[in-house]
């Protein structure tokens, strides 16, 4: 189904039982921080960015790049044991929410910026 523009996706998100990205290349991959967020696992591949984001066995499953056979049996095994799935939903937002929250995106940019100052000031005063 192509719904087109939506402005409720987190419900979507938080309605879904697994999310599948069987990406080939993906560099921070934000629809997985939305899937942590709402609470969803996610069954990924192991490319890019991706392990960076999705704990296997913990906040979602990942599997080889190009291997439709092991995408199939992660979201099988997913949907077909619900306490799992809950629990790995569970643990991705506890482990997105706080690190990915606004708050804590503006600190560490702003950590960035005052190093880069201090690295500035340090070198200007040679």
């Amino acid at each position: 189904m192509f719904t087109g523009p939506r402005n409720d996706v987190p419900a979507l998100m938080a309605a879904m039982d697994v999310l599948a990205v069987p990406s080939l290349n993906e560099g921070m991959g934000r629809v997985l921080l939305e899937a942590g967020a709402s609470g969803t696992p996610v069954v990924a591949s192991r490319a890019g960015g991706i392990p960076d984001i999705v704990d296997d066995g913990e906040t979602g499953l990942l599997v080889p790049p190009r291997d439709a056979h092991a995408l199939a049996e992660a979201i099988i095994e997913l949907i077909a044991t619900p306490e799992r799935r809950h629990w790995m939903g569970a643990t991705a937002r506890a482990k997105i929410a706080p690190q990915y929250s606004l708050e804590n995106m503006v600190r560490q940019i702003e950590t960035v910026y005052e190093e880069i100052l201090h690295e500035k000031n340090h070198h200007s005063r040679r």
